[in-house]
């Protein structure tokens, strides 16, 4: 505050000069800038140019401009890859809304995170080790490596999307393939929604139909794990240890309503920790993530696929959805209560949307230990920190239900579980 006055001395001392009057317009001023000034902050940038009451404005809305270019040649990809218009704006009003509104080939991403491109990408390195990947970051290419590792994803999309408004497209669309926090997804899906209609708009969507022979190979094309700086196993310190046999063990002393991150853990707690683990970025060593990113559905499906026996990597889904994906692609068959090695799939803050973990260890009392990403302040995108984790005690599991628990609430309400159909390795 002080270099603050120091700065506006004589800003403040015209406001004396000019009287009662003048004082009030300049505190009028004052205010202003500083409150906009300090209310910037967002889980997405770039979004300054949006005019959500008025319909969408930007520099890719207009005919000439680099970004207009790059914008009708994504909407073009993805219609030549089958999808209607309605389809194909949803993807790129996801981007002109909010992931990367100037459309810039290999935008890093804003805010000093550690996506890139047109699609984000996270980290940015997932697009320049992809087998399908020319490191050209042209708009073709990142397409062809958006379908190259998620084919799930952009199937299910294209399956469910096909009747869909280019706006409801471009909600799916975020829900599916960004994957943003829930906060970025309440601050900007209606950006994203009305690029998408601005898109169908310019583009000439409504004459445009889906095409499902020409997406009928996408689901053929197998995910490919991605191994960055941030994934070899030659980490400074490990997490893993002998793996204790599942319902035995006491619960070590002090460690219950604490959540650890894993680099954090205490050694007490580490023997029951799952046989094998993905690395974390802050220097634990561990399997490299097959699908790498900062949210509970990217730590769920890594280690799954680490874990199990005979899994891919898959990407289809919410966390509340997990334990049904891994079931329909054949890597995981209902369990009716927690085991060691479990796949869970819960309510989360919104339902909607949900949470997924990994049982890491049940102990004698029934009491569970949990394995996850994103819990606030310890992991994942709600703390600036991809490809981390995090483990914490639950009670014993009765009576189908945690509720009310330290630390989470109602979060973990609802719990489904899956457990690996070809067994779990040792």
């Amino acid at each position: 505050m002080k270099n603050w006055i120091k700065t506006h001395s004589k800003l403040l001392v015209l406001c004396s000069i000019g009287g009662l009057g003048g004082f009030l317009i300049i505190l009028v001023a004052i205010f202003t800038v500083l409150f906009f000034s300090n209310n910037r902050c967002s889980d997405n940038a770039g979004t300054s140019d949006i005019d959500i009451s008025s319909g969408f404005t930007g520099s890719w809305t207009t005919q000439g401009t680099e970004a207009y270019k790059n914008a009708k040649a994504t909407f073009d990809f993805w219609v030549s890859k089958g999808m209607s218009g309605a389809q194909a704006a949803g993807i790129v009003g996801n981007i002109g809304g909010a992931e990367n509104t100037g459309f810039v080939l290999n935008q890093k991403e804003i805010g000093g995170g550690s996506g890139g491109g047109l699609y984000q990408f996270t980290p940015y390195t997932k697009y320049l080790n992809d087998p399908k990947s020319d490191k050209s970051w042209s708009v073709v290419n990142q397409g062809e490596v958006v379908m190259s590792l998620e084919p799930q994803t952009v199937s299910s999309f294209f399956s469910k999307t096909k009747n869909n408004s280019p706006g409801d497209a471009a909600t799916d669309w975020m829900n599916m393939y960004e994957r943003p926090s829930e906060r970025a997804r309440a601050t900007t899906n209606s950006m994203r929604r009305s690029a998408a209609e601005k898109a169908y708009e310019l583009f000439g969507g409504a004459n445009i139909s889906a095409k499902d022979s020409l997406l009928g190979d996408v689901t053929e094309t197998s995910d490919v794990g991605v191994t960055s700086d941030l994934q070899n196993d030659s980490k400074t310190c490990s997490v893993s240890s002998d793996s204790a046999s599942d319902g035995t063990g006491e619960v070590p002393k002090g460690v219950r309503d604490k959540i650890y991150a894993a680099n954090e853990i205490p050694d007490s707690l580490k023997q029951y920790l799952l046989p094998i683990n993905v690395s974390d970025a802050r220097g634990v060593s561990g399997k490299g993530w097959s699908h790498p990113g900062g949210q509970c559905v990217d730590y769920v499906v890594s280690e799954a696929t680490v874990l199990w026996n005979n899994t891919q990597s898959w990407s289809l889904g919410n966390g509340v959805d997990q334990v049904n994906s891994a079931i329909k692609f054949g890597y995981a068959v209902k369990d009716d209560k927690p085991h060691k090695g479990d796949l869970v799939s819960c309510d989360g803050t919104d339902p909607s949307i949900g949470h997924t973990w990994m049982v890491g260890h049940v102990f004698a009392d029934g009491s569970v230990l949990l394995q996850e990403q994103n819990y606030p302040g310890k992991s994942g995108d709600d703390m600036g920190a991809p490809l981390t984790w995090d483990v914490a005690i639950l009670p014993p599991y009765k009576d189908g239900a945690w509720a009310n628990l330290p630390n989470y609430g109602a979060t973990l309400n609802h719990p489904v579980f899956a457990k690996p159909a070809h067994g779990m390795k040792k």
